[in-house]
């Protein structure tokens, strides 16, 4: 699913940019944010050593997230450089189309 860019004008008088992520610019990027995410708090559900994603491997899951019906990706760039990101999953059976899984992990700096 893609997400529609929003630009927002931040406390501090800068700007982010909300946008769903491009597959192949931002996969890897991504995959250091997964090392840093990991490694800025104990809160997120791996360890830095558990990383295994690699670039191609994020290539793949970008695309298919970008091409689901029942997925979006909602990345935070700050100065050009990936702040922040949200998973939505949206369940597709009928008992639980109600429900959506979310995940947002966010860089300290």
């Amino acid at each position: 699913m893609i997400f529609a860019p929003v630009t927002m004008t931040l406390k501090d008088g800068g700007s982010a940019v909300l946008r769903s992520p491009d597959p192949v610019k931002d996969a890897p990027d991504l995959v250091q944010y997964l090392y840093d995410t990991a490694a800025d708090t104990p809160f997120v559900l791996r360890t830095p050593e558990e990383v295994s994603m690699t670039v191609e491997g994020e290539e793949r899951f970008l695309r298919a997230v970008v091409e689901s019906p029942n997925d979006c990706m909602i990345l935070c760039e700050v100065d050009g450089r990936i702040a922040g990101n949200c998973h939505l999953s949206f369940m597709t059976k009928a008992k639980v189309r109600h429900r959506c899984s979310v995940a947002i992990a966010l860089r300290k700096a």
